[in-house]
């Protein structure tokens, strides 16, 4: 027996900022199926941390694989993460540390 995937139907969502300072920027609600895009831009001196929750927002964890953490940038990016699995599942991006300059970002799917 094979699977076909279908593509997902949902409308395209982003939530994009500049961040200044450590903290979580804006999250968005993903459609099973969607691919969600991260993008890290500027000239800083920080770290970039993807974060993940399944349970309605109440719990970001960062991404992992095989228990190791990724998902996190300290240079500009252009990245796929994944395809998305649990219909409303959030992400969100996260400064984990900044020194200087402006981190440009945006999430999408």
């Amino acid at each position: 027996m094979s699977i076909v995937r279908q593509p997902s139907q949902a409308k395209h969502v982003k939530t994009e900022g500049a961040a200044t300072a450590t903290g979580t920027q804006t999250a968005i609600k993903v459609a099973a199926g969607s691919p969600v895009r991260v993008e890290v831009w500027g000239t800083f001196v920080g770290t970039v941390q993807v974060e993940r929750s399944g349970d309605g927002g109440l719990t970001f964890l960062p991404l992992t694989k095989a228990g190791a953490a990724t998902g996190a940038f300290t240079a500009p990016a252009n990245e796929q993460i994944e395809d998305e699995n649990q219909e409303g599942a959030q992400w969100r991006l996260n400064v984990t540390a900044f020194t200087s300059g402006t981190i440009n970002w945006r999430l999408s799917t």
